[in-house]
């Protein structure tokens, strides 16, 4: 049951008649804890159990992190070692075992290791809740409840926004009765989210796809084509997930922050892990790169944080080599970038020319890494780079709602930050005439346009 099947609308249906009908604020709250239960029974009933665990392991460490002032840096480390090395093993056991064997001249026999849906997400909300405490941003939860609520809470588990406990604790202390308001600002963006998915970025990724599968048998034009196709397949996909998850939220009272801020003008590295993923950067930067000194012991020590936090980036994404590849080549990017900001370039002296450049240069740079991002080895990372720099024949793809889409979509990310500087959200207020006929409009062209056949969300896998 994902966002896209028949099901979960007629449980999201059941939800809002139940919260509708109650009217005290701790029996909502039961119900949202009890529809997240359904909702991971439906997808993972394997691992409900290691979540409810979990959050049982965050209740306590908050109250020992709390109680015990003198050791509260040895409980934090011993939390924190514990849900990392829960991470490695689900997400890297196979990998290391693998190169071990190899090192060893033995053969391997791949173990099953079924990775938990979501684990990479209420991992770190629960780090999240651990560190705050342990900062005194916030005191430790004395409800059960309200944390299980918080590491399983349905709309965000999977696939995030990773939301901060500073963040949304808070809110479990507000009124949370459902508002006609809520639902007049979040089904526009609902609606929006679904049109990305399901008619942009699932379009173009049976374009894709087909590219990726076999690069060698392909041209240098097919390549280049294929790569800016799923970089914009890779942002609608999960930017569309980010806005359906945040509409649900509304809908249901809560703040889920947002997740993207029109991203492909970024001009530097750091200016495009300030618009992607939102969430999860700020979560790095908070509680990876601030923690380890940031650039407060001086540019070399800078330097070498950038490096661990995109490493520590990469590898939470997936056991592939590639994905370190991919995280470790932010790092030193973005390390190179911070030298010349700080060396050489002055952004006060910065003409529009050059304004222009430097975007145009980083997103190049964007859409090249998400190569190894994407593909499954070194060897066809390499592959599809020399067939891209080296003009090569092959077969001549060029399918006409990946080039389509991708102009659109680029497009209209000029537009937004000429006309603001950063993203608008969708404000059609189906009060009123005009916003009625754009969310018909919307849900005409789903229903014409839309590509079924794929509910799955790219980031669900991470």
């Amino acid at each position: 049951m994902t966002f896209l099947s028949p099901s979960f609308y007629a449980f999201f249906a059941g939800i809002l008649l139940m919260l509708w009908k109650i009217k005290k604020e701790k029996y909502r709250q039961l119900i949202l804890l009890f529809a997240s239960f359904v909702f991971y029974l439906m997808l993972s009933p394997r691992y409900l159990l290691m979540l409810i665990g979990m959050s049982v392991v965050f209740y306590m460490g908050g109250i020992l992190i709390r109680r015990n002032n003198q050791k509260k840096k040895a409980y934090l480390a011993v939390f924190i070692i514990m849900c990392a090395g829960l991470l490695a093993y689900f997400k890297y056991y196979n990998f290391f075992a693998r190169q071990v064997s190899v090192f060893l001249n033995r053969p391997y026999t791949e173990v099953s290791v079924l990775m938990p849906l979501g684990i990479s997400y209420y991992m770190f909300q629960g780090i999240s809740y651990l560190f705050d405490v342990y900062k005194g941003v916030i005191a430790p939860e004395t409800s059960f409840v309200n944390i299980v609520l918080y590491i399983a809470f349905f709309p965000q588990m999977l696939s995030g926004p990773i939301v901060k406990a500073k963040d949304f604790m808070p809110q479990l202390y507000k009124d949370h009765s459902l508002k006609k308001e809520n639902f007049i600002e979040s089904l526009p963006l609902f609606l929006v989210g679904l049109f990305k998915k399901v008619v942009i970025a699932d379009r173009i990724g049976a374009g894709v796809d087909v590219v990726f599968s076999s690069p060698s048998a392909y041209s240098s034009a097919s390549l280049w084509i294929a790569v800016i196709g799923y970089s914009v397949q890779l942002y609608c996909d999960f930017s569309g997930y980010s806005d359906m998850a945040i509409a649900i939220g509304k809908m249901l009272g809560y703040d889920l922050g947002i997740n993207f801020d029109i991203p492909y003008i970024a001009n530097s590295p750091s200016d495009f892990w300030k618009r992607w993923h939102i969430s999860l950067s700020s979560w790095l930067k908070e509680y990876v790169y601030i923690p380890l000194g940031g650039s407060r012991k001086g540019e070399i020590r800078a330097y070498v944080n950038l490096i661990i936090t995109m490493f520590i980036s990469g590898v939470w994404h997936g056991s592939k080599i590639t994905f370190v590849i991919w995280g470790l080549a932010y790092g030193l990017w973005s390390c190179i970038n911070r030298f010349f900001e700080k060396k050489i370039y002055n952004k006060s002296d910065e003409k529009i020319i050059v304004n222009v450049l430097r975007r145009i240069i980083t997103i190049a740079l964007v859409f090249l890494l998400w190569v190894p991002f994407r593909t499954e080895s070194v060897r066809k990372t390499l592959v599809i780079y020399n067939r891209m720099f080296v003009p090569t024949n092959g077969i001549e793809y060029f399918p006409v709602f990946t080039i389509i889409y991708s102009l659109i979509v680029m497009a209209l990310m000029i537009y937004m930050y000429i006309k603001s500087g950063h993203r608008i959200y969708f404000k059609m207020d189906i009060r009123t005439f005009k916003g009625k006929f754009e969310i018909c409009l919307i849900v005409l062209l789903i229903a014409m346009f839309g590509y079924i056949g794929n509910g799955a969300f790219i980031y669900s896998n991470f």
